[in-house]
């Protein structure tokens, strides 16, 4: 069985592609409609979206705490990259420092528990799903930085573990994790 899509997918602007020809302007305004489209990907209101002006420990836990107000239907519980977002977030430095509640624990264990075997083996070894999204090279997805925010993935080369937010300088898109396997 194959995993299942992530709920948010985000969006991506059309030909975004930059070959060694595109001049450095050409880059630059691909960044920007990337960014735009990572912008609009975080305004959506569906299940596993996280609201950019809140910090992801505060997204998490209002998703957990709108899955447990509502009975905890196992349609609002999250897959694919949003599932490992909460995974990967979880074990952060950040994570441990704010604290976990119990409501988001288990909403992190009924996620998991909704994952087809082998789940996240199978994701870690599809290269054609896991490409950066600056250069569009395909790595495995423990090699990407993944953006807590917007679930898009970032390799070391392009990112060095940042995203410096071009459209709006007041807002840093500094919230990536690091892959780890967890195999």
């Amino acid at each position: 069985m194959t995993d299942q899509l992530p709920i948010i997918t985000g969006t991506r602007a059309v030909n975004t592609t930059a070959t060694p020809s595109t001049s450095l302007i050409g880059r630059g305004l691909i960044a920007i409609q990337r960014r735009e489209a990572c912008i609009a990907s975080t305004e959506k209101k569906d299940v596993g979206s996280l609201k950019p002006s809140m910090s992801a420990h505060s997204s998490f836990e209002s998703l957990a705490d709108t899955w447990n107000s509502n009975g905890r239907p196992p349609k609002s519980l999250i897959n694919g990259l949003p599932l490992l977002s909460l995974i990967f977030w979880e074990s952060s430095v950040g994570a441990k420092a704010d604290g976990i509640s119990e409501s988001l624990r288990d909403f992190l264990n009924a996620s998991l528990a909704e994952q087809p075997p082998n789940w996240y083996r199978d994701r870690l070894n599809e290269r054609h799903l896991n490409s950066c999204k600056q250069c569009d090279e395909s790595y495995r997805l423990e090699n990407l930085m993944l953006c807590t925010h917007c679930y898009q993935t970032y390799c070391y080369r392009c990112k060095g573990g940042k995203f410096s937010v071009l459209i709006d300088r007041s807002r840093s898109h500094t919230k990536t994790s690091q892959i780890q396997g967890f195999l």
